[in-house]
Parts: structure tokens; sequence; C-alpha cells
């Protein structure tokens, strides 16, 4: 799973401090054998492999590329978390991020982004989308579209997500809102967007959110044919007619009552 690096080099750092090691290599590899006597039976040990060539070599890699997340193993993460005094990963990233409700752990890493073809085109557009907190413990939400990168804040509105996104270039925005309720882990969520189409004129339709486990920097832009076999029936069903997947605007020309008619 992806969490952001702070998380990850937060909690790495309580633990070493709890039992009194250095963060190098030495004292990384001794502190799993500290962590392990801890353990009751339901979680995962903790190996010297993973904690100093994983964990730790991947967030110092990480700090010099200036990444904002980092991928981690959850059963790690929950084991070193119990260490320092949580149930959880999600328990620890929780009391971090106090300001955020408890739904915004359910939704942290990747995702594809689902729309229908805006050409009529029997088509679904996949696009890479990763969820994460920032240094000061907002969610932000980043798409990556064929040609452009979208970045936005997420509010919590009600049961419901909304995030305004704009591109690197700031050409163009999109506004989505999704539909969370209470689900702890998410596979899919359903919502709209709304924005101004390439051929600038303002359109909104269906799109959804499918949970990815792949890293970020892996998912790749697809278009998709809507053909048994492609992806779940249940998601080309949702998608199958093109009417329900958009709404647009009449064109106007004369900008008055006339182009209601």
């Amino acid at each position: 799973m992806e969490i952001a690096l702070d998380i990850a080099n937060t909690l790495l750092g309580l633990a070493a401090k709890k039992g009194n090691k250095n963060l190098d290599r030495f004292g990384i590899m001794e502190l799993s054998a500290l962590v392990n006597e801890t353990l009751p039976t339901a979680y995962r040990p903790l190996g010297q492999r993973y904690l100093y060539d994983t964990l730790y070599l991947n967030i110092q890699q990480a700090k010099r590329a200036k990444q904002a997340t980092i991928s981690v193993d959850r059963a790690c993460m929950d084991s070193l978390a119990f260490f320092v005094g949580f149930q959880s990963l999600d328990d620890f990233i929780k009391h971090e991020s106090p300001q955020l409700p408890q739904s915004a752990v359910s939704i942290i890493g990747n995702w594809y982004s689902i729309v229908r073809c805006n050409s009529g085109r029997p088509d679904l557009l996949l696009s890479p989308v990763q969820i994460s907190l920032s240094e000061n413990q907002e969610a932000d939400f980043r798409l990556r579209g064929p040609h452009r990168l979208y970045q936005g804040k997420i509010k919590w509105i009600g049961s419901s997500i909304s995030c305004f996104l704009e591109s690197n270039d700031k050409a163009k925005t999109l506004h989505l809102a999704f539909m969370l309720g209470v689900a702890k882990e998410p596979k899919v969520l359903i919502g709209v967007f709304s924005g101004v189409s390439t051929s600038g004129f303002p359109i909104a339709g269906k799109e959804l959110l499918l949970r990815a486990e792949e890293d970020f920097q892996n998912l790749q832009n697809q278009r998709i044919p809507i053909q048994k076999g492609s992806l779940p029936n249940s998601i080309l069903t949702y998608f199958e007619n093109y009417d329900s997947c958009y709404f647009k605007v009449q064109e106007a020309s004369t900008f008055d009552f006339l182009d209601l008619q």
C-alpha cells in the first residue's frame, strides 16, 4: 500500500526511539528483534531485511527524490505500529491526522479513474490517481492524464468527498465528487466529474475510482474497449449506455432566451 512519506518516517523514528536504537544499519537490524519480542501471534514478525533494506532505505531514497508517498507492506507496518502503542497502521495514521475524518484512511492509496470516451466511441479511459497525506496532514488528490497532471485538495462534505483539480500548466480544471459513506476498505468509488471539454464546452458525467495495488509511478493511462473480458462486467455495464454517461449543455448562439428553445 501507499502511505505518506512523513507517516512512514515518523513511525520508524518512534520505534527506534522506543527501542533506544540508532537510525543506522546496525540499530535498525537490532530493532527488528525488539519488535518481534512484543508481537502477539496475530501480527507478522518483522524481518531485518524488510526493516532496513526495504523500509529505511526506501524512506531515504524518497526523501532525496522529494516524494510525497512511499510504498509499504501493511502487515509489517501494523507490527511496527503495535510496537509503539497502536493496534494498527491505520490507528497510527488517524493519530497523526486528527483533523481528518476517520474515513480518510480508507481512501489513501492508488486508484484508476474511469470515464467513458467523450467522442462516443465504445471505449473507457483509465487515468492513474494517487490519494495521499501531505506534510500539513491534508488529503491530496493527483490525477495523471495523457498530457497533464492535475492536483488538488480533498474536502469531506457529509458522506462524500469533493476536490477541485488544476493542471500543472494552469490550462485546465476539473471538479470531482465521490460517494464514500463509512466503507473501511472501498474497492470502487462512484462519483461524477465536471469541467470543460477539449473543444471548449461545459461537460459533466459519470466517473469511477477503481482501487489499484501497483505503485503510482507504474500505473499507465489506458484506453480499453467496452467488450466482454476487458474489465469486470459490472463496470462495463455501468458505462454501456453513452447517453447516461454524460451531461452536455446545448450550443449557444445568441446567448439570449432563444438559445433555450
